[in-house]
């Protein structure tokens, strides 16, 4: 049996009746859940506080990037390529609905970024020795990056 169910969305306490209180919200705060740089893994679990079971997590409003999944239980995963065409921020609005169906919203961005690096060689270009046969040598090349 389905109880009449009112509420106040923003703040995720509902009443059921009967003087009985609910609480639905999402204890993750609003807005960035990460930085993420090309190979970087994605993994982040929405978190929520409920007085009822969970059911599910679902994607209401924005995209998630194409390399990134929103499974049922609240995890965001993914990885991001090896090469993405330019920085881009991603906001979206996910949806927990809990057993009741009482549900509540919150928006959230992804910052994917791409990796830039400044390369400069320290040591000179040209051979850095000769070696013959039956003799080691222990020779180092140097560089130095800047990620911009």
């Amino acid at each position: 049996m389905r109880s009449v169910v009112r509420g106040n969305l923003n703040r995720g306490i509902f009443s059921a009746g009967k003087g009985e209180q609910v609480r639905l919200e999402f204890t993750t705060p609003e807005g960035t859940i990460g930085q993420y740089y090309e190979t970087e893994e994605i993994a982040f679990q929405l978190l929520v506080s409920s007085s009822d079971d969970i059911d599910h997590f679902e994607l209401v409003s924005g995209e998630l990037p194409e390399f990134v999944q929103l499974l049922s239980d609240g995890l965001i995963f993914g990885e991001v390529p090896e090469t993405i065409p330019e920085n881009t921020i991603y906001e979206f609005t996910i949806r927990v609905i809990d057993v009741e169906e009482r549900f509540a919203d919150r928006t959230f961005n992804l910052d994917i970024r791409k990796v830039v690096s400044d390369i400069q060689w320290l040591t000179p270009e040209g051979n850095i020795g000769t070696l013959y046969l039956g003799q080691s040598a222990f020779n180092q090349v140097e560089a130095e990056s800047t990620l911009v």
